[in-house]
Formats: C-alpha cells, sequence, structure tokens
C-alpha cells in the first residue's frame, strides 16, 4: 500500500517516533523565530511561548532521553539521536534579539552581570539532564539566555508609573547590529540611549529638550523611555 502523508525519512535509525518529533518539532521552532523576530504580537504571548517551548525542550531528555543529544558530531547512536541544540539556539538568538530590542536600560553592565548568574543553574541543569551533552553548548546557550530572561521578567514587572529625568537631545543614529533607532541625550551630566521607532528619528534634533520616564523591576534594573514633557 502506497503511503499518503508519509513523513521524510529524516533518520532511518531514529524510528516513527523520533522522526515525527524532528519534523514538526523543527516547523514549529522556525514559525516561533520568525514570529518573535517579524512581528511579535502580542507581544507577551510571543515572549511566553518562547520560553514555553524552550522549557518543554530542557525537560524533554527526562522522559525519553534515548532521542535527544546536545552534542554536533557523535558517532552512530548518536545519529539515531534528535540534536538541540539547534532549537535551543535558534529560540535563545530570538530572544536575546527582542530584549536588546525592546528595553532601553542604564544598567546594562548590571542586566548582564546578574544575568549571567541566572542562566548558570540553567546551564548545568542542561548539562546534567542530558545523556552525553557537550558542557561548552550548555554553557554557552545558559549564558546567552540568562540576560535575556532577567530583562524580560524585569520588563514585566515595572511599576505602573515611575519619575521624570529631563535631558537634551545629543546626537541620533542607526545600528544595524541589531537594528534599531537611538537617540542619544545628556541627561543630568551622563549620556543616556533610547530607543525610538523609526518614523519618529528625525523629529529628535540636537539641542532638543526632552523628558525620559524612568522606571525599576524586580531586578531593580532601570528601564527609561521618552515622555512628552
Amino acid at each position: 500500500m502506497k503511503r499518503g502523508l508519509a513523513l521524510p525519512e529524516l533518520n532511518p535509525t531514529l524510528g516513527p517516533f523520533g522522526r515525527r518529533v524532528k519534523f514538526y518539532g523543527a516547523l514549529a521552532i522556525v514559525a516561533i523565530f520568525i514570529w518573535l523576530v517579524a512581528r511579535p504580537r502580542p507581544y507577551w504571548v510571543a515572549i511566553s511561548t518562547a520560553y514555553a517551548t524552550l522549557l518543554c525542550i530542557t525537560v524533554a531528555p527526562l522522559f525519553a532521553n534515548d532521542y535527544f543529544r546536545l552534542k554536533g558530531d557523535g558517532g552512530f547512536t548518536d545519529k539515531a539521536r534528535i540534536n538541540m541544540t539547534e532549537p535551543l539556539s535558534c529560540l535563545t538568538a530570538a530572544l536575546v534579539w527582542r530584549a536588546v530590542l525592546d528595553t532601553s536600560t542604564d544598567d546594562i553592565s548590571k542586566a548582564i552581570f546578574l544575568g549571567l548568574l541566572v542562566g548558570l543553574p540553567y546551564a548545568l541543569f542542561l548539562w546534567v539532564i542530558v545523556r552525553r551533552a557537550s558542557f561548552l553548548i550548555a554553557a554557552g546557550i545558559g549564558m546567552a539566555l540568562g540576560p535575556a530572561i532577567l530583562l524580560h521578567l524585569n520588563a514585566l514587572t515595572l511599576p505602573a508609573h515611575g519619575y521624570v529625568e529631563r535631558g537634551v537631545v545629543s546626537s541620533t543614529y542607526t545600528s544595524t547590529k541589531p537594528w534599531r533607532h537611538v537617540v542619544v541625550a545628556s541627561i543630568e551630566g551622563s549620556k543616556v540611549e533610547l530607543v525610538v521607532p523609526a518614523d519618529s528619528l528625525s523629529s529628535y534634533k540636537v539641542g532638543r529638550r526632552i523628558c525620559t520616564e524612568v522606571r525599576a523591576g524586580m531586578f531593580g534594573i532601570r528601564q527609561r523611555s521618552i515622555q512628552a514633557c
């Protein structure tokens, strides 16, 4: 008999269940990645979906470790398993992109330091539960994901109102890595960078006075946004 909707033979040694997980899982990861990078709306639904998917991938080896691995190369046995490195790296990159693009913080050093502390337990957990895992891969994913988790949790817990600081526009520029439009302002003797929409960048002329609202989330990391004076 001919099979009507047969899945491609991704790996004949993986087994029917593993092939389906790999095929449909890859489609889901690509869809979530495009959603995050292109247009994450509703924003927190997209972010939550990405983190929930990361969690599912991370704990999957607890239930079916024979199907998963965390290293690029290996012998015949490894080739019969699903490589977790690509989906974890893909989602982590998208979440880091969104964290950097969507938050304007004065405490970037603090965010990175605390983020690395957040990412370390995740890296160790990933390394321990995945059989024959690569420590360098687990550490790399954890160290990148930690700051993104921290910045998103901090943004999620921002109070409704903060305090206002006034400043003067010093310059503007467009960054391509990541792609964002930035207003550089002098506020209380310090240079502060603020991300603004592309269509409004031209309105921030050098010397223009602006007002910014400063709010701090659960980790004490301050985020700043431009407000009407």
